[in-house]
């Protein structure tokens, strides 16, 4: 048998233990007797990471200070110890300690922090528009015929509400990161999505047209967080399988992982991730895409939409979102067309336009009807 001499460390304390292993203990067994020694109780909850090191025994209440409060916490290890993480769960004690010394420091066991309630939010915005145009032509039965069904053309997405419905009344732990491609061009659009407090990175598309390191761009953003912040909550804003391999060193790092996206789309990659990993949690946008999508302009197909018309001096001070409390008050998919600063047609089902008169009625009452269609706002 062989002492191990270990260096315990989390971020408010450091401590030494010795672990007994024998040359054909692997690393699963290490992190075992690890669990059930006596000298140091772990918490039930308590999630660790095993790193080989070669600190001596004389450097320990040097380094103690320095590793503790090392930031990011997560890298403490690496960058202060010069520690090797030990992830291979079969590789045996003997090839990685084939001499102990007793004068050393063999293995350091750095307890990770829980995760906080800070949400990082990640967003593949050219992957949530092209699936929401058929998710939502399918759901709302809107749109034109393709190869796969109903595509909605004219599926919008409104950014701000889109951060209010995955964030649900938490904070933000970072700045919120977008990566979408051209077309569209219109650096306004972009510009206001910015105002969302977006970081927002835009890639050209190839002659091809098609999307040129989207995924790789907020991967690389996806790692920079998971290394640099203490755990938190990573919100990523996508369906592609590509990102896979960015969640799973979050998970190992005790961060917790939502996924949001169209429940159509998801990527059966990501979903072996919800059952393979309790920490791992999907959000359908089926179920909220009325809070934060809309249709945008006239429709470019045959439908049984009928609109009426908002006309007024009032109006010029009215946003989007001024406009969808009457859609989402009656559980709606919002529609509309800005015409110019004073006017904009609201798009109804016509089985629904009715109950819209009424509710505009009942809560827009500096609202007048001049005719069946025509509403007079402020004049």
């Amino acid at each position: 048998m062989t002492s191990l001499r270990c260096f315990v460390v989390t971020t408010s304390h450091t401590n030494t233990i010795s672990i007994k292993v024998d040359g054909k203990d692997t690393i699963d067994d290490l992190r075992k007797k690890i669990k059930a020694n006596e000298d140091y109780e772990l918490d039930e909850q308590d999630e660790f990471t095993v790193w080989k090191i070669n600190l001596p025994k004389k450097e320990y209440r040097k380094k103690a200070g320095l590793v503790r409060s090392y930031i990011p916490f997560n890298l403490s290890v690496k960058e202060v110890l010069d520690g090797e993480e030990l992830r291979v769960s079969k590789m045996k004690i003997e090839e990685i300690f084939p001499h102990a010394d007793k004068n050393y420091y063999h293995v350091a066991i750095q307890i990770l922090p829980l995760p906080n309630n800070s949400a990082h939010i990640f967003v593949d915005d050219s992957n949530l528009f092209i699936e929401g145009k058929f998710a939502i032509g399918t759901r709302e039965k809107l749109g034109c015929n393709s190869s796969r069904g109903l595509q909605l053309q004219e599926f919008r997405i409104d950014h701000g509400m889109l951060l209010e419905v995955v964030l649900d009344g938490r904070p933000k732990g970072s700045k919120p990161v977008l990566v979408g491609s051209r077309p569209p061009s219109d650096e306004n659009l972009w510009n206001f999505i910015r105002k969302y407090d977006y970081e927002v990175n835009v890639l050209d598309r190839n002659v091809q047209g098609c999307e040129k390191g989207v995924d790789p761009t907020l991967g690389y953003a996806i790692d920079s967080t998971v290394s640099s912040h203490p755990p938190g909550i990573l919100i990523l804003v996508a369906g592609d399988g590509d990102y896979y391999p960015h969640i799973m060193p979050a998970l190992h790092y005790n961060w917790k992982v939502e996924v949001w996206f169209w429940k159509q789309a998801i990527s059966k990659r990501l979903k072996d991730a919800f059952s393979e990993n309790n920490k791992v949690k999907f959000q359908s946008l089926e179920d909220r895409y009325k809070l934060f999508s809309y249709g945008d302009g006239v429709p470019s197909f045959k439908s049984n939409l009928a609109f009426l018309i908002l006309h007024g001096e009032a109006i010029y001070e009215w946003k989007n979102r001024d406009i969808f409390e009457c859609f989402r008050s009656l559980d709606l998919f919002g529609w509309l067309k800005w015409v110019d600063n004073y006017t904009v047609h609201l798009y109804f089902k016509k089985g629904k336009l009715e109950r819209a008169k009424k509710w505009i009625n009942e809560n827009w009452q500096f609202l007048r009807f001049y005719n069946e269609r025509k509403i007079i706002a402020g004049l």
